[in-house]
C-alpha cells in the first residue's frame, strides 16, 4: 500500500496492483481523517494500462476504529463507470473492496482519499 500524506488534513492511498479477483484491502488509514473517497482504478495488464471494463461490480467495506468491525458503503461501485466512487464518513482504519464479474480488465487497484 502507498500512502501519499498531503497534510495533516488530507491523505491518499493505493493498494497494489492485483488481479480483478483479488479483493483489495488498505490499512493503516488515518482515524482522525473523518471522510473518505473510495474507488477503484482498472488495467489492461499488471503494469497499469488503464482499461474500461465491460461488466461487473465492487462491494466497498470500511473498518471501523471504534468496532474493528466492517461496514459496507451504501452501494457498491460499478465497475462500468471509471469514475464511479463512492464516500464514507467515520472514523475508519480500513478500506477493502470485493470485486465481482469484472470483464475485459484482467487487473485492478483500490484508491482512498481522506480527509478531515
Amino acid at each position: 500500500m502507498a500512502r501519499n500524506t498531503i497534510d495533516q488534513q488530507h491523505a491518499l492511498y493505493d493498494s497494489v496492483i492485483a488481479t480483478v479477483a483479488t479483493t483489495l484491502t488498505i490499512t493503516g488509514v488515518e482515524e482522525n481523517l473523518e471522510t473518505h473517497y473510495i474507488g477503484a482504478r482498472y488495467y489492461s495488464d499488471a503494469v497499469g494500462t488503464p482499461v474500461t471494463p465491460g461488466a461487473g461490480t465492487v462491494v466497498i467495506e470500511a473498518l471501523d476504529e471504534a468496532t474493528n468491525q466492517w461496514t459496507a458503503t451504501a452501494a457498491g461501485l460499478d465497475s462500468t463507470d471509471v469514475t464511479d466512487k463512492q464516500s464514507y464518513v467515520g472514523n475508519v482504519i480500513g478500506v477493502r473492496a470485493i470485486p465481482t464479474g469484472i470483464t475485459t480488465a484482467t487487473h485492478w487497484q483500490l484508491f482512498s482519499s481522506s480527509n478531515l
